[in-house]
Order: structure tokens, then C-alpha cells, then sequence
């Protein structure tokens, strides 16, 4: 893959590493690449880092057809840079793309994508201990048609921003919702892949932080309907449904079962 490099004529500087949160400080550069239907992937190149022209009308926008990845590279006591198993996350991210009918990737092309933004910015990965440059690749429809179809045009981005810890105070205690009606893990969802509906739960609590979600309850069991007349004696096709009642808790079967006093025998005499 021929990748084109345009390097920034205003370079920043790493900033001191007891001042990296996460996610909010990013590299000189970026990876773009594009999709259309006709050309398939094209225009590799790799730019200073800004924003991306898109047209109020793109399915992202509207639909969500974006999927992501998140991996992170080390600096090594030598000096040098490190990857930490890239393949799995691009194998990931393929996965993600097939389940949203996204243009898939070449896992090499990708590879080299990640490998050679990383090179050009290696400057920007910290050493001190707890800390790493993280990578985020991420693939999006772009088609400006509001009318449901395929996805004929994306693009392909790969960002990178040095972090420190996840948490902003470390590993001081964090607050976390326990959530009770919402499931995240579902049969056939999305609980392998990466994509932009994973975070969207925490939607319906404004103005309250959480740090981590904590899913307690299992997935809703999946119903069989048989046949049935639809109209002038045609019988409708077998489908599945998901039925869930409006809580959770008023399901009797997903309560958990009484606690059960333990006895322990009576000592023996003597």
C-alpha cells in the first residue's frame, strides 16, 4: 500500500506525563483513507491532524454505521516503540465492519496504516511508568443520502493520543452503575464487537458521571411463534422475538432464589 505522508508545519510537544489523562491530548498526525464502491480503498495518506470534511447529509450522522478499535503502543527501556498484538484488534475491527456492512479492510494494509502513523509520530509516546500512546482506529460511512441502503462510500481514520490512566483519579475508588434493566450482552449482539452503540446506555442518566456499567442481569430469553394465519389462510413466516416486560424486577423467575440457612452438624462427644 502507497501511503502518503504530509507532515505538519506546526509541531507540538509532549506534554509532562503527571498532566496525560486520557483521550484528550492528541499527535502532529492522522491516517486517512477512503472507500467508494468503484475504487474500493484508495488514497492512503497520512495528514496533521484536524478535522474531517463530512456532509451534513452522511449516514453516519444519522444512522451510526461506525465501528472502532483501541489498542496502545509502549515505549521500551531502550528506547524503542512496541506494539501490543495489533492483528487481533484489526481482526476485531473486520468483524465489526462485517456486522455493519461496512467495507471490510486488508489486515496487512491496516497493519501497515497503524505501523507507519506511529513511526512518524513515535515522539509522542511517553515513558514514564503507567503510561503509553493509545491508538484509535476507527471506520464510518460517509454516502450524503438519508434513504436507507448500503454503505457505497467511508473512510478509514486512525488517530493516536499519548494517555496516562483510564480513571482520572487513578486507582483511587470509582463510582459505578449497576444497571438493572438494560442488557448489553445479548444472543447475537454486540458484545464482541466494537462499534458506536456500546456506550450509549449511560444516555439515560444526564448529569451523573460513572466511570464503569456494571450489566447484572442475564439476556432475555428468545420465543419461538409458530405459523399462524396472515390473511386469506397464508401462513407468516417463523421469526424470533425478544419479549421483556417494562422491569426486570417484575419478572418472578430472574428474582434470585431465598437465601438458605447453612447447619453444620453437631460436634461429636468426646
Amino acid at each position: 500500500m502507497n501511503i502518503t505522508v504530509t507532515k505538519t508545519t506546526h509541531p507540538g510537544t509532549l506534554p509532562p506525563a503527571d498532566t496525560l489523562g486520557f483521550g484528550s491530548v492528541f499527535t502532529d498526525h492522522m491516517f486517512v483513507m477512503d472507500y467508494t464502491e468503484q475504487a474500493g480503498w484508495h488514497d492512503a495518506r497520512i495528514v496533521p491532524y484536524g478535522p474531517l470534511s463530512l456532509s451534513p447529509a452522511a449516514s453516519v450522522l444519522h444512522y451510526g454505521t461506525e465501528v472502532f478499535e483501541g489498542m496502545k503502543a509502549y515505549r521500551r527501556p531502550d528506547g524503542g516503540v512496541q506494539l501490543f498484538r495489533p492483528w487481533d484488534n484489526v481482526e476485531r475491527l473486520n468483524k465489526s465492519c462485517d456486522r455493519l456492512s461496512l467495507p471490510q479492510l486488508d489486515p496487512d494494509d491496516a497493519l501497515e496504516a497503524i505501523r507507519r502513523l506511529v513511526e512518524v509520530d513515535q515522539d509522542w509516546v511517553p515513558s514514564a511508568p503507567g503510561t503509553s500512546l493509545y491508538i484509535r482506529p476507527f471506520l464510518f460511512s460517509t454516502d450524503p443520502d438519508l434513504a436507507l441502503h448500503g454503505v457505497h462510500q467511508a473512510m478509514f481514520v486512525v488517530i493516536l493520543s499519548p494517555v496516562g490512566s483510564y480513571f482520572k483519579n487513578g486507582l483511587e475508588p470509582v463510582k459505578i452503575m449497576v444497571e438493572t434493566e438494560d442488557v448489553r450482552a445479548v444472543r447475537g449482539g454486540r458484545e464482541t464487537l466494537s462499534t458506536s452503540q456500546a456506550g450509549r446506555m449511560v444516555q439515560r442518566r444526564p448529569g451523573t458521571l460513572f466511570s464503569k456499567i456494571s450489566f447484572i442481569l442475564p439476556a432475555p430469553p428468545l420465543r419461538w411463534k409458530r405459523p399462524c394465519p396472515a390473511g386469506r389462510g397464508r401462513p407468516s413466516p417463523w421469526r424470533t422475538t425478544a419479549r421483556r416486560p417494562h422491569r426486570w424486577a417484575d419478572r418472578p423467575e430472574y428474582r434470585p432464589p431465598p437465601a438458605r440457612p447453612v447447619r453444620f452438624p453437631a460436634p461429636a462427644d468426646g
